[in-house]
């Protein structure tokens, strides 16, 4: 489920934040390999990108990965039937995490990177799905990170280690 939306979300996200307007994803496809079961891209079909202010891109954006995780959700059932509450995590956690990237990119503080990503959550009626985590980073600076609500189970593959932010670690683990 995360291989088939991550793309289309971060197109939309660092769109909104780091361009002038945000893709449409109706008619977007993204080339898949069975040799090694990862997509490779996203196809979006010839469109007019909306434009406006941030909220407004936000908004628009939300829109656009709201239909398509809807979409891409139905059609996925009869293949892999991903529970809607998980699939709202995973959806809820590339959102943040292509917020974190957006906001990193623009040098934003604290403050307004909470917004958006309150924004894009809502928008996407993924609110519940997983947060931020405030913390002071190694210079002592005010700092944000996802803080996942369900286990991504990364710690099957091959080398066992639990990503970053698991759910699994305790909070001063995840921080460090």
């Amino acid at each position: 489920w995360g291989l088939a939306i991550w793309q289309p979300i971060y197109l939309c996200v660092l769109a909104a934040h780091l361009d002038t307007c945000v893709p449409r994803l109706d008619g977007a496809r993204q080339p898949w390999s069975a040799r090694d079961g990862f997509t490779h891209g996203v196809w979006l079909p010839p469109h007019a990108p909306a434009g406006g202010a941030l909220e407004q891109r936000i908004a628009r954006g939300a829109a656009e990965v709201a239909r398509f995780c809807a979409r891409m959700h139905a059609a996925m059932q009869p293949v892999l039937a991903v529970p809607r509450k998980s699939a709202d995590a995973t959806v809820a956690e590339c959102v943040l995490a292509a917020v974190l990237l957006a906001a990193r990119r623009a040098r934003a503080d604290v403050a307004p990177t909470r917004t958006w990503a309150d924004r894009w959550l809502s928008g996407i009626g993924v609110a519940a799905g997983c947060g931020l985590l405030a913390y002071q980073n190694a210079r002592g600076d005010p700092a944000l990170m996802l803080d996942r609500k369900i286990c991504c189970h990364h710690f099957r593959r091959r080398d066992g280690d639990k990503c970053a932010s698991c759910p699994k670690l305790t909070q001063g683990e995840r921080i460090r």
